[in-house]
C-alpha cells in the first residue's frame, strides 16, 4: 500500500530517474476535474525503481483551498 498523495514530498532525483515525462493518468487538468489516482501511478514508478517510500504520521500540512472549491457548482462537477 502506498502512502497518501496529499502533501507528498518527493526527492527530485527519485522523480527524475523514475517517473516518465508523460504519465498515463493525468488527473485534474483544464476543465476536467477527474481524479483517477495519478498519485498511485507516480508512486508506483518510484517504488518499482527501488526507492523507499515512507509515511511520516507526525508531519502536518496546511492546505489552502480557494473559496470557489466550496461552491455548489464546483462540488457538483467534482463529485
Amino acid at each position: 500500500m502506498f502512502p497518501p498523495g496529499a502533501g507528498i514530498v518527493i526527492q527530485k532525483k527519485a522523480w527524475l530517474k523514475s517517473v516518465p515525462e508523460r504519465q498515463k493518468i493525468t488527473g485534474v487538468s483544464g476543465e476536467s476535474l477527474s481524479t483517477k489516482s495519478e498519485d498511485i501511478e507516480m508512486l508506483s514508478y518510484i517504488f518499482y525503481r527501488g526507492w523507499e517510500l515512507c509515511f511520516n504520521k507526525d508531519m502536518n500540512i496546511d492546505h489552502k483551498i480557494p473559496k470557489f472549491r466550496f461552491e455548489r457548482n464546483y462540488l457538483i462537477r467534482f463529485f
